[in-house]
């Protein structure tokens, strides 16, 4: 695997692991590189009992930056499977502005227009929901 793939992607899990001092992976997160410039991550991640993240991103590496380009980042309730929120870009909502980016929020997964998110704007909100839950 290229060092700087291996390195993003090592960052992201870091990053979504330092959210909380009790966050554990799953299992270990899948890489895999679908091509030349192509490359994909699939991790969960347990924040105690009461979330997990499911992330799914593939990644474009052929221009200067790397470019998402598919991602879902699933949060949920893992006890009874009920969504807290899910970020991604399936082409499912060409009315919202800022297709296909979009939020589904709760657990009846309103749909809201978003901007692509950043690792850091999922992170803080994954900190606030535990800081609700938890104290």
């Amino acid at each position: 695997m290229r060092p700087e793939l291996a390195d993003l992607f090592e960052r992201i899990i870091q990053n979504f692991l330092g959210a909380s001092a009790y966050a554990t992976l799953v299992r270990d997160p899948t890489v895999e590189e679908v091509d030349d410039s192509l490359a994909k991550l699939e991790a969960q991640i347990d924040y105690l009992d009461v979330a997990r993240l499911a992330l799914l991103l593939t990644v474009d590496f052929s221009g200067d930056f790397p470019e998402w380009r598919h991602y879902s980042f699933y949060f949920f309730d893992p006890q009874n499977s009920v969504p807290i929120f899910r970020y991604d870009n399936t082409p499912h909502h060409p009315s919202l502005p800022f297709f296909p980016h979009h939020r589904h929020r709760g657990s009846l997964e309103s749909v809201e227009p978003c901007q692509q998110p950043s690792i850091g704007h999922i992170r803080r909100e994954i900190e606030a929901h535990l800081a609700e839950r938890t104290g």
